[in-house]
């Protein structure tokens, strides 16, 4: 093989790591790139916070006990007996299609129960759990985020992102 040659062979073989290297950064770039913009460029979201809280006191009985609880603006579960369960409904509304997505911080996160991701049209409510299996006091927030369209594709992206871990 000549000098020649082999500094062509050479370059060639650099030709062709340089283009796999580009490659795979293209994908990368489009992983995070795309759902990034997507987000931004088609969607309009707004956040609420819910202060969330509820006692457990030593109950009578080891029974589980399911109880229902009207709705408030917060999620105020109240006091109830240790391992005992309380349901409320957070109740939203929207004129077109919207993603809601819940999370929860602080130590009554551990106890609630809930749909994290709800796709809805117009209203839906969304269950939440106090699951207490001790006494104490649990408090926390929950953090409800709506998103909703606001370009072509908008409502794609939302039936999309439902799928997609948050």
């Amino acid at each position: 093989m000549s000098s020649k040659e082999y500094k062509e062979k050479i370059s060639s073989i650099g030709q062709k790591i340089q283009f796999k290297y580009v490659l795979i950064a293209a994908i990368i770039s489009l992983i995070v790139i795309v759902p990034v913009l997507g987000e931004q460029a088609l969607t309009q979201s707004d956040e609420f916070s819910l202060d969330a809280n509820a006692t457990a006191v030593n109950a009578t009985s080891t029974n589980q006990t399911d109880l229902g609880v009207v709705t408030d603006p917060t999620l105020n579960f109240g006091e109830i007996p240790a391992n005992a369960a309380v349901q409320k409904s957070i109740n939203i509304g929207s004129e077109g299609k919207t993603l809601a997505h819940l999370d929860s911080t602080g130590n009554i996160s551990e106890k609630l129960e809930y749909n994290n991701k709800e796709l809805f049209e117009e209203q839906t409510e969304i269950e939440t759990r106090f699951n207490s299996t001790e006494p104490g006091y649990y408090n926390g927030t929950v953090e409800l985020t709506a998103q909703t369209p606001q370009r072509t594709g908008g409502e794609l992206w939302l039936e999309i992102r439902k799928r997609l871990p948050y």
